[in-house]
């Protein structure tokens, strides 16, 4: 039995999506056509004094090939921040999938600075790794004093290259001093190239403010997140 490493997916009251590569009682080639239904899959938080059971279901459980499954799970799993542990029982057809890692509050690290002339703006990116897969999701926030607008542009790469066909983008704009959202929109129309456009009027920013923003991009049934983009006033 090999203990695995879950990667930086899991944060603190947020869904998360976790590989799980599955292979035999020997550990010399991978298992394919797993279903969800012969699985008994268990977790542990760090306040928990026993296993918790979890049942999956076909939103929650798709193979990827070669071995490889994802296993999504709500963002009511993961409500403390901590070490988490993971363990997957296949009823047969392959050893069983254990795993370690940690539960963690989404960390705000990209800084947007205010102009003279009350115009900010960032392009966030966050890599996130799928079998094959590399997505990295985009983000351009603006926003003019002297209409008092908010204004985003939103992308994501697939390996590099820019998806031409998501199919939404949400995006949130918090004050992180009163705890408030100012900006939250939603589109389901993006240009040509795959570029969604939000804007949100009316909104009256105060100097000495700190705004976290995140962008949510669905590409083919699934969710990709920004990392949280601070924007400064001074």
């Amino acid at each position: 039995m090999h203990v695995n490493s879950i990667p930086d997916v899991l944060f603190l009251n947020e869904a998360a999506h976790i590989p799980v590569y599955l292979q035999n009682t020997a550990g010399t080639s991978p298992v394919t056509g797993i279903s969800y239904g012969i699985l008994d899959i268990r977790y542990s938080r760090l306040s928990d004094s026993s296993l918790n059971q979890f049942v999956p279901s076909t939103t929650n459980w798709s193979e990827r090939g070669r071995g490889f499954y994802k296993l999504m799970m709500p963002s009511s799993v993961f409500n403390e921040e901590g070490m988490f542990e993971l363990l997957i029982t296949p009823a047969s057809g392959a050893d069983l999938f254990v795993a370690t890692g940690a539960i963690k509050t989404r960390v705000v690290d990209d800084i947007l600075e205010h102009t003279a002339s009350g115009y900010a703006e960032n392009t966030v990116g966050n890599l996130i790794f799928e079998a094959g897969k590399t997505y990295e999701v985009f983000s351009s926030a603006q926003y003019n004093a002297e209409t008092d607008t908010f204004s985003v542009t939103a992308w994501i790469h697939l390996n590099g290259e820019r998806v031409t066909t998501p199919t939404s983008c949400r995006v949130i704009i918090k004050d992180m001093d009163a705890g408030t959202t100012i900006f939250d929109q939603v589109s389901t129309s993006p240009d040509g190239n795959g570029i969604f456009y939000l804007e949100q009027t009316g909104i009256v920013l105060a100097d000495k403010l700190n705004l976290a923003a995140i962008a949510r991009i669905t590409v083919d049934g699934e969710d990709h997140n920004s990392h949280d983009g601070v924007i400064t006033f001074n």
